[in-house]
């Protein structure tokens, strides 16, 4: 009975609506368009020393399993970066492996507390590695895997370094540093590249990706003005 009703009131509307049905339909409002994801090329160097090993056998580096290791962890935190319209990218020539030690010449560990100047003086020398792998000082972004981080904060297992700019909100990107004991976390990566690509500080919030302390449950979303000065710093080096 109530669908019937339903049925004579739409006849009923149909009928003297008159000329009605030829006007010309509204056009459907258009959805915007969503913009293509900015691409950052990724320069990974394994400094010398620093091995991953075969689950077979620990005393053998495999420099494979340190390839797909770092694939898997891109691909991971590509979910996390690609929701605010960043996208990783890594070809395996740019994984290096045996790579020198920007600051101490042998060592296979680097410094979680660098001074301004010093990560200054480290970003130069990265500036010109990318320069030379990917067309332009300013084009890509730098990692460093390194066996340990020291002076870090905490039991953090990456750290990530950028460069405020004067009088200004702006920042430049700078590199991240990694250990290879947590290679696989791609949320780390994610976490860390927001540091250095992004200029984005730590954010104790719950289901933030920047917390440095999160749960695995957490969903590790960056919230919009997270997400707006992450593409900023991401097109300085698209």
């Amino acid at each position: 009975m109530f669908n019937r009703a339903l049925t004579g009131v739409f006849l009923a509307g149909i009928l003297f609506c008159g000329g009605c049905q030829d006007q010309p339909r509204p056009e459907p409002t258009p959805k915007p368009s969503l913009k293509p994801a900015t691409k950052i090329k990724l320069l990974v160097n394994v400094l010398k020393g620093v091995t991953a090993h075969d689950k077979d056998d620990v005393t053998r580096p495999n420099q494979d399993s340190v390839k797909k290791d770092v694939r898997d962890a891109v691909k991971d935190a590509n979910k996390l970066l690609g929701k605010c319209g960043v996208e990783l990218e890594l070809a395996d020539a740019d994984i290096v492996f045996d790579a020198p030690n920007p600051d101490t010449p042998g060592s296979e560990n680097m410094d979680g507390s660098y001074s301004p100047d010093k990560a200054k003086e480290i970003d130069k020398k990265a500036q010109a590695e990318l320069k030379k792998a990917h067309g332009g000082p300013t084009k890509g972004f730098k990692i460093y895997l390194v066996t340990e981080i020291t002076h870090k904060q905490g039991s953090e297992q990456g750290v990530g370094y950028w460069f405020p700019q004067e009088r200004s909100e702006a920042i430049e990107p700078g590199f991240s540093i990694l250990e290879v004991s947590i290679l696989k976390d791609g949320r780390l990566l994610a976490h860390e590249l927001a540091h250095g690509l992004g200029g984005l500080p730590d954010k104790d919030e719950k289901g933030n990706l920047m917390n440095p302390t999160p749960k695995v449950s957490d969903p590790n979303e960056l919230a919009d003005d997270q997400c707006r000065k992450l593409r900023e710093g991401a097109t300085k080096r698209e």
